[in-house]
């Protein structure tokens, strides 16, 4: 069996998605597969080969196929899994490993890391497996290595800090008894999205201060000090414009 495993850091999990090409020397109708210990199992798909069905109990998958494999006709599938990330806001560690196939004399393949650059991962050990430059592998990531058998990768993960750069423009219009100002505070926000900020008023007009940005969905003033809290209604990257207005007495 060739086993080839695309490891995937996304927002609030890591995705697991593997091929399997079982290839064989004798009939074969049955493959029994265990999946490592804090998978989820989320789908299984046939790429190639007869019709087939399976059944899942627990962390154990049967595939069986209506015709018997043999060295004229292999089949492929596809099996993809998860594991939750405990947090977002400190390190995570985790462990992947490969799947337990008894029947299996073979259980080789490329095995990839992948993740943008909002993560932070640093590869603890690689058990059983030899580097590869991922630029090359069939399977693609920001690090690759070639399985010979059973294998176990362990890495950490953290959420890097967003960094922006704040420019605040503002207009004052002279009313009869009042001083209306309009403003806008536009974010660039790199390295990770941004979700929560916080911006200073003077103690004495943030009370006045209305934020009419879309952008917003929540905010909060701390009057003792001046302080609005703001969060996005999601997750930010690149330009965020945040408007404002007040009037002053």
């Amino acid at each position: 069996v060739d086993a080839d495993a695309h490891i995937s850091v996304t927002h609030d999990d890591v995705l697991i998605d593997r091929t399997l090409a079982v290839q064989t020397d004798r009939p074969v109708t049955e493959l029994r597969v265990t999946l490592p210990a804090g998978e989820e199992f989320l789908s299984t798909t046939s790429k190639a080969g007869p019709a087939m069905d399976w059944k899942r109990s627990g962390q154990v998958i049967e595939y069986r196929w209506a015709q018997a494999l043999d060295v004229g006709k292999p089949a492929s599938l596809t099996l993809a899994t998860r594991k939750r990330l405990t947090t977002t806001s400190a390190a995570n560690a985790l462990t992947i490993e490969s799947l337990t196939i008894p029947e299996a004399k073979k259980l080789a393949g490329y095995v990839a890391l992948d993740f943008d650059p909002t993560w932070r991962v640093s590869v603890q050990t690689a058990s059983g497996l030899e580097d590869r430059d991922a630029r090359t592998t069939p399977v693609k990531g920001k690090m690759a290595w070639f399985a010979l058998r059973s294998f176990k990768v362990e890495f950490d993960v953290h959420r890097r800090e967003p960094v922006f750069d704040a420019d605040i423009t503002a207009y004052a219009l002279p009313r009869a008894k009042t001083v209306e100002i309009e403003g806008e505070v536009v974010l660039t926000v790199s390295d990770a999205p941004l979700r929560q900020l916080k911006l200073t008023f003077d103690k004495t007009s943030a009370p006045l201060v209305r934020f009419t940005s879309p952008l917003v969905g929540e905010q909060q003033l701390d009057a003792a000090t001046g302080v609005w809290s703001l969060t996005l209604r999601k997750e930010s990257l690149g330009r965020v414009p945040l408007r404002f207005r007040l009037s002053l007495p």
